[in-house]
């Protein structure tokens, strides 16, 4: 891991933004995860983007066949990790403490 982030650092930054903006585009399940770590210097824009995909999954199906239970454990997992991270952030921020 340690020689894939170092030969990340020596590529130039744009090819890299445009690699993670497909990336966004092309891959559904990386989305969620690109769009919060855009949006890392704004607290609000996070809690907005936690939101949503919290009320995603609260219109989602009722009934989780085992076959989806490794995804959406997974997904319920991520969302608390980054909340965890968020308050951790902004212990001061009240709405973090909302989610």
């Amino acid at each position: 891991m340690k020689n894939l982030a170092e030969k990340l650092a020596r590529l130039d930054k744009n090819e890299l933004i445009n690699f993670v903006v497909h990336l966004h585009k092309e891959t559904p399940e990386l989305q969620a995860k690109i769009e919060l770590l855009a949006s890392k210097e704004s607290a609000d824009e996070q809690i907005k983007l936690l939101k949503k995909r919290i009320q995603s999954i609260k219109r989602g199906t009722r009934f989780i066949d085992y076959r989806a239970m490794r995804p959406f454990c997974s997904e319920l997992q991520d969302i608390a990790q980054s909340i965890a991270e968020l308050v951790a952030k902004n212990t001061e921020h009240k709405a973090v403490f909302n989610l």
